[in-house]
């Protein structure tokens, strides 16, 4: 069962589509740097996510230090961060580096280079080493070796490497230098392990640090052992060094974490040339530190959000900002601005002054990570001269892809996100970094009215933090004389900014419409938010183009490149920081299952030689080649409808907010997030019917690696407050030694909309074809979590597919057209997971190599709209398939099928009698598909089978009976499961604890639920006795959803006891918590959704005490949106919903 829509998107849906005003002709992007073409938005109110005393906008190190500083001095804070991290100046540049001779001198400083935790001492040679005794016990070292020069010393348990004698170590320089000293991180624990001293030989000379070696404790930190790093200055040349290291008396061995060896090769480095250096710090440790910053400042902040307007009260002062996020737009209102954005986006919304745009090109510089000696990585800076015809996001755009076609060397290891350069644009205040006297605006970035030397300087990593703590500061202070905003609204320019500042003539309109967007608040919750009033406004036209592609992952890469390489003009809008979504930086590097044909069989993966680099250069190449145009770093935050046709998308970029006028639009965000902008229905895993969401994880990001699975959290990508808990919660879990976090969360499964057809796993599994197929997928039910269809329950299971992996039945499957077409809208397509189907059914259509074809086959069919002047609902769904077949992703057979179903009566007779014979998945698999799918037609021959029937024949056409309602089979049903044991679990995946598929004794206990007979109830109860923490999930989510279907106030009572045994009770999360991956018992999944499903069985149940009433509000409050979402459903649909399963 399904419930369509929700609440969250309702006010979008209340904006009302407007007539249309103009044909779309000529459609190309915009060839002008400003947007002198708008169109109108109507009217609307903003809901009201924080209210403040200062909002911080922007996520980079000053911007911490501006809101950390703000919150300890009394204000209340909101930080807007527009990447899913913070510090993105230093880890989207890769700018790691202190400048030479620099120090860290504030505390926030030291905190983010501080050396053990990343590659450990600045300004390290790269080197090769032996040593004289080999490595011993747990801690070896590799062959040949290189933990002692990996960068990585944080942990003496996996971070060292283990000596049981004195050891002397020698190291190759590759060439004769000049030595400035050596330092060596070790560990020591008294009476175990430790170092007394060390002797330095280098061209003949020896140092003998023996005794008196300078050290200093880095590091203790309540743990057994400490860190101490050991400095030994030497002089001279050399190209080999031996090191000596000696044991204390009474100590069995050494524990070494990294060596580091500083000589005049970088200083001696020509400096037109770019210059290897080591990294200082590392983006794991930038990120995680300025996380801690703000959760012990006690500011609020979110991710993924960008500023697209501001607010002004009564009096026109400046009042706050317009945020777009994955949810939509909200306003925070506060009293003071300080904006942190690399662009000044905010001040230059509020209008602000600036110097003009220089004519000519600007220098950027882009960093690009190679191999380096002894698996040290190389930073190697470029420094670029690239056309900027003036400051527009357009054009930066397009010097982000000139760099990288300048930049990128086969067997790069990492590069920077965007670009590093000296805004030649400042804004003009007043004061170098107020807008004005008394505006309430900060501007805290490069953009601030100083030199463009001084600027330069500023710039430096950490070059500002003490600049923003001193800003925050005065903002505190400032604040508490200021009155509380009122009559606050959204500021309308008086003319459209183009490149956000520079003044545009009155704007033509080039169409009709309005723009739809979702207007609930951060999280799909909220509810009876404040509003701000925004007036009927002009949105700036950011370009034209025939497709739009929101979403650049593996459907949405997929699809630009088949709409370019046909012919038209191809837009992609992406968030992250290249292509290729959860196959490239979500760092599933590999093909699980899927055919590898057609399109699919051209995308490279990653393997010994490249990772995940070279296959997001290949998807970036492609669009290159075809003409496309990529936008990074920016999100589609809603739809341009016109009498149900979608024209368009609003985008916000790191600049503001405009829209991109498109023949087609194709919706890749994975969460159908335009499309149900537009006003498209939807399905999720949490609704009042029930619970239930595939398992998910933020992966770690290692230079070396393309592939770290992961299934530890469940989270909701909309609910902007959840995927905070999830980035910022697994992050504190990663070791401190991680090179990096993931910037994408490895979701499974998320929104879907509702289109012309749900494809559902009845249709997959029974073999249905269709007349409109242009995806054949393939995969086991790889489901990382458990299902939701009755289905499951009915599978017999034997020995063998008790014990398997993915034991419910998979195969191949066809995916037809009409999934991707939102019902009740045209202009519009979604892709990947978001497309049109039941929940279970995307186990097996999501396989990378199936979701690429799928993308590509949507990327040919918007080309095909395009050059036909038509939309998406009327192309020539067979010349298609003919293309398709002709590159190999689909048969030849797909030319001539029609709809399979309904099946004739004949093939629903001999499904009903082969189930009877089925003991496995395998076996009763598509029968039992076909049954459920042709329930009025087989259920006469089900009542027949089992009057007829005995033994365990009989039970099975008993369970299915009860399952489709026959109340007749609950005395059979009954006396089964009064002599049923409970049997073991039936694990759906060995990655996801809590996802156990439904056992047979599940089956007769669903079986009579079903029947909503009150005869049921006795056994039920019975077994629900027996139930205690330590019982396998899906007994429980039998027991709940049996119960619920009865709704007798006589299971209320024995519900209520269960819930108060030991375990049972108290896991809501209400706050931030670690999100852990390694230990199964810390991941906090099975016993919410335990206690959840039970709470809402005893809240149907007519309750007692309250108790289930209380359990669904504590949930309602939780921080997770999986759980949010469903509590608040079932509160708002009431005990007495009759709309249960």
């Amino acid at each position: 069962m399904r419930t369509v829509g929700s609440a969250s998107v309702a006010p979008s849906r209340r904006l009302g589509l407007f007539a249309c005003k103009a044909v779309l002709v000529g459609l190309v992007l915009c060839e002008t740097a400003g947007y002198a073409r708008a169109e109108t938005e109507s009217a609307r109110q903003i809901p009201v996510a924080y209210s403040v005393d200062v909002v911080v906008v922007g996520g980079s190190t000053h911007a911490v230090a501006a809101a950390a500083a703000a919150a300890r001095n009394g204000a209340k804070v909101f930080l807007a961060a527009p990447r899913p991290y913070l510090g993105e100046d230093l880890c989207a540049t890769l700018r790691l580096q202190l400048e030479p001779g620099s120090k860290p001198t504030s505390e926030l400083g030291r905190k983010i280079f501080a050396a053990p935790d990343g590659i450990v001492l600045q300004g390290g040679t790269p080197f090769t080493y032996e040593t004289n005794v080999p490595s011993a016990a747990i801690h070896r070292d590799t062959q040949p070796p290189s933990v002692l020069a990996d960068g990585r010393g944080a942990s003496a348990s996996t971070e060292s490497v283990q000596f049981d004698a004195d050891v002397t170590i020698t190291a190759d320089l590759g060439d004769v230098q000049t030595l400035r000293r050596v330092r060596l991180v070790a560990f020591e624990k008294p009476g175990d392990y430790g170092v007394a001293g060390v002797q330095v030989t280098a061209g003949g000379a020896r140092i003998d640090a023996e005794g008196h070696a300078p050290r200093r404790t880095v590091e203790r930190s309540g743990r057994p052992w400490s860190r101490v790093e050991i400095d030994v200055p030497v002089s001279g040349r050399a190209r080999q060094i031996e090191i000596l290291v000696k044991r204390p008396a009474g100590c069995g061995r050494l524990l070494l974490g990294e060596l580091a060896i500083e000589t005049d090769a970088l200083a001696d480095a020509p400096a037109e040339l770019p210059r290897p250096g080591r990294l200082a710090t590392t983006p794991h440790r930038v990120k995680s530190v300025l996380d801690r910053e703000l959760l012990d400042a006690g500011v609020q902040f979110l991710h993924g959000c960008y500023a697209t307007d501001t607010l002004v009260d009564q009096e026109g002062h400046p009042a706050g900002i317009v945020m777009a996020n994955r949810a939509g737009r909200q306003a925070v209102v506060a009293k003071v601005i300080i904006d942190a954005t690399d662009r000044a986006t905010v001040a230059r919304l509020t209008g602000a002054e600036q110097r003009p745009w220089p004519t000519g090109p600007v220098e950027f510089e882009r960093v690009v990570l190679l191999e380096g000696i002894a698996g040290k990585p190389r930073a190697v800076h470029h420094r670029l001269i690239l056309p900027m015809p003036d400051g527009s996001y357009r054009s930066f755009a397009r010097a982000e892809q000139d760099a990288r076609d300048q930049t990128y060397q086969d067997g790069q290891l990492r590069a920077s996100e965007s670009l590093f350069f000296v805004p030649p644009d400042p804004i003009v205040t007043l004061g170098s970094f107020q807008l004005a006297a008394g505006s309430r605006v900060y501007v805290l970035s490069g953009c601030a009215d100083v030199s463009r030397g001084e600027a330069a300087e500023l710039l430096r990593p950490l070059g500002l933090v003490e600049m923003g703590r001193r800003i925050g500061a005065m903002a505190a202070e400032e604040a508490p004389a200021l009155t509380t905003p009122s009559g606050v609204q959204v500021h309308t320019p008086r003319a459209v900014a183009s490149g956000f500042g520079l003044n545009e003539p009155t704007p033509s309109r080039v169409g009709g419409g309005d723009v739809c967007e979702v207007l609930g608040g951060v999280r799909p919750t909220d509810r009876d938010l404040k509003t701000v009033p925004s007036p009927s406004r002009d949105l700036p036209v950011l370009g034209r183009s025939d497709v739009v592609v929101v979403g650049g992952g593996t459907a949405g890469a997929a699809a630009a490149i088949g709409a370019a390489r046909r012919g038209a003009r191809t837009l992609v809008v992406e968030y992250l920081e290249g292509l290729g979504g959860l196959g490239t930086l979500g760092l599933i590097g590999k093909a699980y299952h899927g055919r590898d044909v057609g399109f699919a069989a051209e995308v490279p993966f990653p393997d010994k030689q490249h990772n995940v680099e070279h296959k997001m250069e290949w998807y970036r190449r492609e669009l290159r080649k075809a003409d496309a145009e990529i936008w990074l770093g920016a999100i589609g935050c809603g739809a341009w409808v016109e009498d149900g046709r979608v024209k368009g998308a609003v985008v916000a970029t790191p600049q503001g907010r405009g829209l991109v006028l498109a023949n087609t639009i194709i919706d890749a965000t994975g969460n159908a997030d335009v499309a149900i902008a537009a006003g498209a229905d939807y399905l999720y895993g949490a609704d009042a019917v029930d619970i239930a969401l595939q398992g998910t994880g933020l992966p770690t990001r290692p230079l070396d690696r393309y592939y770290v699975n992961s299934d530890y959290m469940l989270v909701d990508e909309s609910d902007m407050l959840d995927t905070w808990r999830a980035l910022v919660g697994a992050r504190s879990a990663m070791q401190r030694g991680t090179f990096d976090s993931g910037t994408l969360i490895q979701t499974r499964e998320r929104r879907r909309v509702v289109g012309d057809h749900v494809l559902s796993y009845l249709d997959q599994v029974a073999g249905r074809t269709y007349p409109d197929s242009i995806v054949l997928s393939a995969s086991d039910y790889d489901s990382h979590g458990y299902p939701s269809q009755s289905y499951f329950a009915l599978l017999p299971h034997d020995e063998k597919s008790r014990k398997a992996n993915h034991p419910a039945p998979g195969g191949t499957c066809y995916t037809p057209y009409r999934c991707l077409l939102p019902k009740g809208l045209d202009g519009i397509l979604v892709v990947g997971v978001g497309i049109s189907m039941d929940r279970d059914a995307s186990a097996m259509i999501r396989m990378q190599l199936d979701i690429s074809n799928q993308g590509y086959a949507a990327g040919v069919a918007a080309a095909m709209a395009a050059a036909n002047d038509s939309t998406v609902r009327d192309i020539d769904v067979r010349k298609l398939q003919r293309h398709l077949v002709e590159t190999g992703a689909l048969p030849e057979e797909v030319l001539s099928h029609s709809d399979s179903f309904p099946l004739s009566a004949g093939a629903v007779r001999e499904a009903v009698a082969s189930l009877a014979a089925g003991s496995n998945p395998k076996e009763a698999a598509r029968p039992l598909a076909i049954v459920l799918s042709h329930q009025t037609a087989a259920l006469p021959m089900l009542r027949a089978a089992y009057a007829s029937a005995s033994g365990e024949a009989k039970l099975t056409y008993a369970k299915i009976l009860g399952v489709l309602g026959d109340a007749d089979v609950v005395p059979c049903l009954a006396r089964a499961l009064e002599s049923a044991a409970w049997d073991d679990k039936i694990l759906q995946g060995a990655m996801a604890e809590y996802a156990h598929l439904p056992t047979p004794v599940d089956a007769l206990i669903v079986a009579l639920g079903s029947t909503r007979d009150e005869r049921a109830l006795p056994p039920i109860l019975r077994k629900l006795d027996t139930l205690d923490a330590e019982t396998t999930l899906s007994h429980h989510r039998a027991v709940a959803i049996a119960l619920e279907q009865i709704a007798s106030p006589a299971a209320a009572e024995p519900l209520a006891r269960l819930l108060e045994k030991p375990g049972m009770r108290g896991h809501a999360m209400t706050s931030l918590e670690t999100q852990h991956n390694a230990n199964l018992a810390m991941r906090r999944r099975t016993g919410p959704l335990r206690e959840i499903v039970l709470a809402r069985a005893l809240y149907r149940c007519d309750d007692h005490q309250g108790l289930g009433e209380r359990i669904l509000r504590e949930y309602a409050g939780d921080i997770r949106g999986l759980f949010a979402r469903h509590a608040r459903a079932v509160l708002d649909a009431g005990p007495d919903d009759n709309n249960r399963r």
